[in-house]
Order: C-alpha cells, then sequence, then structure tokens
C-alpha cells in the first residue's frame, strides 16, 4: 500500500460524514491555546536581551564587522529590539535578501548565522500548509526558514550545526523540515526520525515545549517510522502533560493513517501499548480497511482480545469506521484530501465485514455492539 503524508484532510461527503476534529483521549473537546502557549514561550528562548542586542548593533560592545548585506540582517536585528514592527521589517528584509541573489543572500544568512546573533521578534512560531513558516519567534529562525528557499542544501547542511547545538527546539524543527525539503528519500526519513527522537529526549528542552518543539511529533510521523509508535505512545501517558499529549496523539494516528497495517501491526504485538488510553487505541484499531485483507484480519485480532462488555469494544464498534481527520498545519507532513466516493466504499466494506461477524460464532459475545454498528452505518448510508 503505498503511504501517504497526511496533514489535512477533508471529507466531502456531508451524507456521510463531517468533518470533524479527532475524538481527543474520548474526552470530546480539545485544549484551547496550547500551541500559542508554547509559541509564546518561543519568542524568547535562545535570544539575548534586548540590551545587549542593542549594543552589538550600534557598534558598542561585542560588536562585529558584517559584509554589507548582513549587516542588514544586523540592522533589521537592532530596528526589531528598538521596539519596531518586525512583521514589517521581516518582510522588507526578506524582500532585500531575495532581490540579492541566492547565492548571496544563503552567504549572508550564513554569515549572521555564524556570528551566533539573534533577537527575539516577538511573533510565534506559526506554521502554515505545506510546511510553510507563517511567523517565527526569532531572527534565527526567520532565517533558517529563509536559507531553505534560497539554498536548500546549504539549509541541509547547516542543520547539523544546530543538531549539535541542541540550544532551540524551534530552530532545530525548522532545521527537521530544512532536511525533509532537500531530501525526500527513505534514508533520509529515517535519519530525520532519529534526529526528532533526539530532540524530544532532550530532557532540558522538553521542560519546556514551544511550538517548535512539538513539532519534532510530526517528523515522526512523517518518517513513517512504525517504530516510533512505542515513542509516541509514551508521551501519551498523563504525566507528560496535554502540551505533549496532544501532538503524540496527532503523530500516532497520522502514522496508523498512512501506513494502518504496519502501525496496527505494531500495536497488537505490543499490547500494553496505550493501556492507559484504551480508547484512543480503539480509535486507532477503527481506521483499518476492513476492504483489505490484512488489516481485516487485524481488527479481528484485535476485537476479539477485547471484554465485550468493556468501554473500549463499545468505542471501537461506535467508531468503526474511524473517518474522522483532523485539520491539522504540520512543519513535514502533506496536505491531502479524500474523497465522497472512498468514503462510500469505507463504509460499504465496514458493513460488510461487520454483516459477516454477526453471523462468526468467534463474535457472539459481541452481538449486540455489532448489531449497533450496522444499523448505525445503514442509516448513515441510506442502505
Amino acid at each position: 500500500m503505498k503511504k501517504k503524508h497526511v496533514a489535512i484532510v477533508l471529507v466531502v461527503s456531508a451524507a456521510v460524514i463531517t468533518v470533524v476534529t479527532v475524538y481527543f483521549f474520548a474526552s470530546g473537546r480539545f485544549p484551547v491555546g496550547w500551541a500559542d502557549k508554547g509559541a509564546a514561550k518561543a519568542a524568547d528562548a535562545g535570544a539575548r536581551s534586548s540590551k545587549e542586542a542593542a549594543v552589538d548593533a550600534s557598534g558598542g560592545r561585542g560588536a562585529r564587522e558584517f559584509s554589507p548585506l548582513a549587516q542588514c540582517i544586523a540592522d533589521a536585528e537592532a530596528a526589531i529590539v528598538r521596539g519596531g514592527d518586525a512583521r514589517k521589517i521581516l518582510a522588507e528584509l526578506r524582500a532585500k535578501l531575495l532581490a540579492s541573489g541566492d547565492s548571496a543572500a544563503a552567504k549572508a544568512i550564513l554569515e549572521y548565522l555564524n556570528s551566533g546573533r539573534d533577537c527575539a521578534t516577538g511573533l510565534l512560531f506559526k506554521v502554515g500548509r505545506d510546511g510553510a513558516m507563517i511567523s517565527t519567534p526569532t531572527m534565527r529562525t526567520f532565517l533558517l526558514d529563509l536559507l531553505a528557499s534560497v539554498d536548500p542544501q546549504t539549509a541541509a547542511d547547516y542543520a547539523e550545526v544546530v543538531f549539535e547545538a541542541k540550544t532551540s527546539a524551534d530552530e532545530y524543527a525548522i532545521c527537521l523540515r530544512n532536511l525533509g525539503r532537500c531530501d525526500s528519500s527513505d534514508e533520509m526519513k529515517s535519519y530525520i526520525a532519529a534526529r526528532a527522537k533526539e530532540l524530544l529526549a532532550d530532557a532540558t528542552l522538553s521542560a519546556s515545549p514551544t511550538a517548535g518543539f512539538v513539532e519534532a511529533f510530526d517528523a515522526l510521523a512523517y518518517s513513517g517510522d512504525a517504530g516510533a509508535i512505542s515513542v509516541l505512545a509514551a508521551y501519551l501517558c498523563a504525566d507528560k502533560g496535554t502540551a505533549l499529549n496532544m501532538p503524540a496523539f496527532i503523530a500516532l494516528d497520522r502514522l496508523v493513517i498512512d501506513d494502518t497495517e504496519a502501525s496496527l501491526a505494531t500495536l497488537l504485538d505490543n499490547s500494553s501499548l496505550l493501556d492507559d488510553r484504551p480508547l484512543t487505541r480503539a480509535g486507532y484499531f477503527a481506521r483499518a480497511d476492513l476492504a483489505d485483507e490484512t488489516q481485516l484480519k487485524e481488527a479481528e485480532a484485535y476485537v476479539l482480545r477485547l471484554d465485550s462488555d468493556g468501554d473500549e469494544a463499545a468505542y471501537f464498534f461506535d467508531t468503526v469506521p474511524n473517518l474522522n481527520f483532523m485539520i491539522v498545519n504540520g512543519i513535514l507532513t502533506d496536505s491531502v484530501s479524500i474523497s465522497h466516493d472512498y468514503v462510500e466504499e469505507r463504509q460499504t466494506a465496514a458493513l460488510t465485514a461487520l454483516e459477516a461477524w454477526e453471523s462468526d460464532a468467534r463474535f457472539s459475545a459481541y452481538g449486540k455492539s455489532i448489531a449497533k454498528a450496522v444499523d448505525r452505518i445503514k442509516e448513515t448510508t441510506g442502505k
């Protein structure tokens, strides 16, 4: 089965299913503003004090002599530190750098980055469609983003500097994206997954996760690494807190969507994973395409392990086929859409499988739940 990297899914069939936010841990709602809170913290992360930046930019203590184009970056830094409109200043700087040509722009950006200078912009770490940065919290994150546009290979090479320093989760996240943009090979995806795991394991950066930090979860989803499931499951534990629970949930859900067969096999082989999130696990197994022989067998093996009167079994039968998708902009995952025909095919396959289970002695204990699911799908599809 060909993998799809999913960030945004639009369900076009109002008669079959409405686009909804995925049921988060069976609570019925998502916490509000989690990304913005993290991004607000990131606005100051890694930046020197305004006083220090102002002194350096004005040619005082610690000032560094730059080439004319790199000096434009330093001047923009000074203007932001003085309280100027960061969005306007960065837009003008972007235009000036791009007008100079890709090679000159890349050289100036590297010159500034290598100086170690930075300043907070006061803007959020905000990702748009296809991983494009809408706003960035520091001058360095702005430049790392721009570097990928003017010289992708140099941006990928410089990522190693950021990875080794590991001082800013926001810079780290943009560099993960830069690598993925430059090289989409399976080898690179594995490397991105390894680097993302390193970021997630960093005790200092994970103690106060920024919006950039949580994009490491998206990088794991992009990698398609079924081995990352255990890592993501660990971040679903309640003691990790909502700021980490939620992006881990989204990333694991994407892994299940992108490679359902491998993901469900991993969950079956490691049956204790998500024991403290049984309804979340039920939602993942409800994503099985019951027209696919292997996925059907995985779903059957899972269901037959469940207590027929338990909440997990009830949630599985209330959800299957799980066609609820999140609308999320990830730093690496791509946007896709599904059609009305696809939704109908999945509903029909689920109905066929469930009706077969009704006459299968192995599923006799689940009879009421199966009948309820059959009625639900028939009502939805009009069959």
